[in-house]
């Protein structure tokens, strides 16, 4: 969006203002998708100064703060909009954001209930019943409520989804189902390594492991250690494999972290040895 503005609003034309904006832009995506440019665009024939005033300050100034995560500010903002009377359709936004940047259900009904305790139990109910119709939309009914803190069973739970997860890795099973909607997902390396880099969403996890079929032929692959502490997991290992399209080996050591929520993935962050692997792959 172009933010070019009538001579009464040379303000907005500046090139501060614009990289301002453009800065927004590129958080506003991170955050809420296509959601939040759906407002933008909404105001863009009725109000585009406050648009302007929107992605550049909030989003571009703000949002762009590095003093807390994207989560976390999705929490201050749902108890925020929760407190508050009539804004039930900027919380359906911040719900679809809140569940974009990595929150599951259940945290996002804690955040409501907790700011019942400020702000009553009326305001409570409403925001309740917005973000049930935003989980009915993403298909996370019913919510379910996450163990407590300090639950022993939870890293029990753990263990045996990140077992049954290296299970179906080594049967050669699908496992995608296993990851949630929105997962943070990294695999360092070279932009030559088809499927390196950050996803976030279960399909492209998808796409990752359909990547790894298409271009490695794996030899072996084994866990070596355990760790769980809570719904937090890391594996150690050793891995062989072969790439298709030259025959060349890639073979060494791997770290996993994975984090477990509600029984699904929501983390999958893979450290290997992406120097050697770009070789392997590009042949150099």
């Amino acid at each position: 969006m172009n933010t070019t503005h009538s001579g009464d609003q040379p303000d907005l034309d500046t090139e501060v203002e614009q990289a301002r904006y453009d800065r927004g832009a590129e958080v506003l995506a991170t955050v809420d998708g296509t959601a939040g440019q759906h407002v933008v665009d909404a105001l863009a024939d009725v109000a585009p100064a406050l648009a302007h005033h929107v992605v550049a300050y909030g989003f571009g100034d703000v949002y762009a703060r590095p003093g807390l995560t994207a989560p976390q500010r999705q929490l201050v903002t749902l108890g925020i909009l929760t407190a508050l009377d009539g804004c039930e359709s900027q919380l359906e936004v911040h719900i679809n954001a809140s569940l974009n940047v990595g929150l599951s259900a259940a945290e996002i009904v804690e955040a409501i209930t907790h700011a019942a305790v400020y702000c009553g139990f009326p305001k409570a109910l409403n925001a309740t019943f917005t973000a049930k119709r935003v989980f009915a939309d993403h298909e996370l009914l019913p919510v379910t409520a996450p163990p407590a803190t300090g639950n022993p069973e939870t890293a029990d739970s753990t263990g045996r989804t990140v077992q049954g997860f290296f299970d179906s890795l080594a049967n050669g099973e699908p496992v995608s189902a296993m990851f949630a909607e929105s997962v943070d997902h990294y695999v360092p390396g070279a932009q030559t390594v088809p499927w390196t880099g950050r996803r976030s969403t279960r399909a492209e996890v998808s796409e990752f492991f359909d990547l790894l079929g298409e271009h490695l032929q794996p030899r072996s692959f084994e866990v070596s250690q355990l760790f769980v502490h809570g719904s937090d997991a890391v594996a150690l290992g050793r891995f062989a494999y072969t790439v298709r399209s030259n025959g060349r080996p890639f073979e060494g050591q791997f770290a996993l972290h994975l984090t477990i929520e509600n029984g699904l993935i929501t983390r999958y962050h893979m450290y290997e040895d992406s120097y050697a692997l770009e070789q392997a792959v590009t042949g150099h």
